[in-house]
């Protein structure tokens, strides 16, 4: 099993490439998933009702990750 934050340095580096650019390395990525992770946990706090999406459910969001 992956660590989770394998998985997030492997998410940043998608999203760098995937906008054309060199992905971090090293301590760099390292900060990059973490700041990822964060920008997720706070994702994670916006209720349902707030986010403007079409079908509001309710509860915290897991979609996210």
């Amino acid at each position: 099993m992956t660590d989770p934050i394998d998985n997030l340095r492997i998410a940043v580096s998608v999203i760098w490439r995937g906008c054309g650019e060199a992905p971090p390395t090293g301590e760099n990525l390292d900060r990059a998933a973490a700041n990822l992770a964060d920008a997720l946990a706070s994702g994670r706090k916006v209720a349902r009702i707030d986010d403007k999406t079409f079908q509001p459910l309710y509860g915290p969001r897991r979609d996210l990750e």
